[in-house]
């Protein structure tokens, strides 16, 4: 025998039973020809993911990350985190602190790239910031900048202003 569960009711059915020998043992309601699914019990299995909503003031927008490791170690660090500055290239989200290490070079920046720069070269300031034009400029990022890509709400980046807030990340389970 087998045990099943037809719309909350617990039941004992033959080995070789069909779904609708269940139906007609519950004596479940069914519409002739209507779709029936078969639920397996089990537990959701959640797996690292290189796609994250963030939640602002302003709306959301999705983000694809190339580094998830660099993410994850400051990623409690961007809940209502404010916008400290931008211009008409970048919006920088901070500062909080963090143990990158700046360098003081000139780097390229495509537009909806996503990336940390620091504060006069001092991680104790850094920012995660987000690119609104392709541009070059010195942030005083890291040797490998750029973290990621906005791939959705890419409207939403470019209306970020000081004042604005991330209010929350959450990964996108697949």
């Amino acid at each position: 025998m087998i045990s099943v569960e037809v719309n909350g009711k617990k039941l004992e059915v033959k080995d070789d039973a069909i779904l609708k020998d269940a139906i007609e043992r519950s004596k479940a309601y069914y519409v002739p020809g209507a779709t029936i699914g078969i639920l397996k019990a089990g537990k959701i299995k959640e797996t690292a993911t290189s796609e994250y909503k963030i939640i602002t003031t302003k709306g959301e927008f999705r983000i694809e990350l190339t580094d998830i490791h660099l993410w994850n170690r400051f990623n409690n660090n961007f809940v209502n985190l404010r916008v400290h500055w931008q211009t008409s290239n970048s919006v920088a989200f901070g500062p909080f602190e963090t143990d990158i290490i700046p360098e003081r070079v000139e780097k390229k920046y495509n537009r909806y790239d996503i990336f940390f720069g620091t504060g006069g070269y001092d991680p104790k300031n850094t920012y995660l910031m987000f690119s609104k034009n392709k541009h070059f400029s010195d942030y005083g990022s890291p040797i490998k900048s750029v973290i990621g890509k906005v791939i959705s709400g890419k409207n939403i980046v470019t209306k970020l202003e000081q004042g604005d807030t991330i209010i929350k990340t959450e990964p996108i389970i697949r």
